[in-house]
C-alpha cells in the first residue's frame, strides 16, 4: 500500500496505523518536516485529530480483550517478531533520524540499535519476572492494566517507540502511540516495521498528531488506563493533572533541562568541556564521554549554539553532520526550538 508519496523530493505522509492497517487521516492539518541542517522541507505529514485517536483507542480496547490474556510465551513470540522486523530496517531508521534530527550516522545508528535491543531485553525481563507470587494465604498476580497511551519525544523518536512498545507488549498491554509529529519520517519506517511484524490487529496503533490534540485525547479518554510520556516538564505537569480525572497510571520521563548556551561572539576555546560537548554520547537524557583513564565521565547534558558556531566547530574538528564521521548529537529543529521558546 502506498503510504508515502514523493513529489519534487518531498515526501507526503497521509496515513496512521490503526487496527492492523494503514488508514487515511481524518484530521486534515498538514505540517512541514524541516531538515535542521539546511532548513529545507523534506516531508509533509497529515496530522491526526481526536476522531483518529478515538478510532485507535477503540481498536486497542478490542484487542486487549484477547491480548491481555496471552501467556509469556505468546508475548515473547510477538517481541521476537518485532525485533526481527525492526532489525531489518536499521539502515532506513538511521537515515531517517539523520535527516530529521541533524545528527550523524555514527550517533544515530547507536540510538536506533539501542531501540532494537529493547525487544530481546523485554523478552528476557518477562522470562525472569514471576507473574504470580504466593505467601501464606495470599497470592498476588501481575496483570496488564489495559490500553496504554505512549507519547514520544522528537529527538530519538524510533528509540522511544521501541522502548515503550517493548515494555507494553511484555506486560500484555495494547497500545496507542502518539509519536512526535516532528519525527514523522522515523515514524513512517516504524509503521512499516509494525506491519511487517504481523501483530494481531489492534495490539499496536499509531496516530501522528499534535500533543494538544492527539495526546490530550489519550490523557482524558477513560478507555486509556496508562500513559507513558517522554518530554518537557510543563507537559508532564498537565498530563499528571488531567490524567487524575480518570485515575490513570502515569509514567513521566522529563528532560530538556539546563542546556549550555554558547553565544555566537564567545571566544574560540572559551567553553570548557568543548571536546565533551562534541564527542559525547547521550545517556538517559545526559551525556557522557570516555576519560583518559577509560572511566566514563559525566559532562554537560546539552548545548545550544549559534548555527555558524556549530558549523565552525564541525570544521575545526574535521567532522561533518550527516556522515559516518565523529560528531554526535543533533541540531535542534526549528519547529521544536520555537515551541520551547514559547513555554
Amino acid at each position: 500500500m502506498e503510504t508515502v508519496a514523493a513529489r519534487d523530493a518531498v515526501k507526503t505522509i497521509t496515513t496512521h496505523y490503526i487496527d492492523g492497517a494503514f488508514v487515511e487521516s481524518h484530521g486534515r492539518e498538514v505540517m512541514d518536516i524541516i531538515k535542521p541542517t539546511n532548513g529545507q522541507v523534506i516531508a509533509r505529514v497529515m496530522l491526526g485529530d481526536e476522531e483518529d485517536t478515538r478510532r485507535a483507542i477503540a481498536a486497542a480496547k478490542r484487542a486487549f480483550a484477547t491480548f491481555g490474556k496471552t501467556t509469556k510465551e505468546e508475548r515473547a513470540t510477538t517481541l521476537r517478531r518485532l525485533h526481527q522486523a525492526v532489525s531489518a530496517r536499521i539502515d532506513d531508521l538511521t537515515a531517517a533520524m539523520v535527516e530529521e534530527y541533524g545528527g550523524v550516522v555514527r550517533f544515530a545508528r547507536v540510538i536506533v540499535q539501542s531501540g532494537i535491543d529493547a525487544f530481546p531485553a523485554a523478552e528476557k525481563a518477562l522470562d525472569e519476572l514471576p507473574l504470580t507470587r504466593s505467601w501464606g494465604k495470599t497470592t498476588v498476580t501481575l496483570e496488564p492494566v489495559g490500553v496504554a497511551g505512549l507519547i514520544t519525544a522528537w529527538n530519538a523518536n524510533a528509540l522511544f517507540i521501541c522502548l515503550k512498545l517493548a515494555s507494553a507488549v511484555a506486560a500484555g498491554c495494547t497500545v496507542v502511540i502518539k509519536p512526535s509529529e516532528l519525527s514523522s519520517l522515523q515514524t513512517q519506517v516504524m509503521l512499516e516495521c509494525l506491519d511487517a511484524a504481523k501483530l494481531p490487529q489492534g495490539v499496536c496503533n499509531v496516530v501522528i498528531g499534535r500533543g494538544t490534540v492527539v495526546g490530550a485525547e489519550l490523557v482524558r479518554n477513560p478507555d486509556v488506563a496508562k500513559i507513558s510520556f517522554t518530554g518537557s516538564v510543563a507537559v508532564g505537569q498537565s498530563i499528571m493533572r488531567d490524567g487524575a480525572a480518570t485515575m490513570k497510571r502515569i509514567t513521566l520521563e522529563l528532560g530538556g533541562k539546563s542546556p549550555t548556551i554558547l553565544l555566537d561572539d564567545a571566544a574560540q576555546g572559551s567553553d570548557p568541556g568543548h571536546d565533551g560537548l562534541f564527542s559525547s554520547r547521550r545517556s538517559g537524557g545526559s551525556k557522557h564521554r570516555r576519560g583518559p583513564d577509560g572511566v566514563a565521565e559525566s559532562i554537560r547534558p546539552r548545548a545550544i549554539v549559534h548555527p555558524q558556531r556549530y558549523r565552525g566547530r564541525c570544521r575545526s574538528t574535521g567532522r561533518r553532520t550527516g556522515t559516518s564521521g565523529g560528531l554526535r548529537g543533533g541540531i535542534l529543529c526549528e519547529a521544536h526550538y520555537f515551541r520551547q521558546r514559547e513555554k
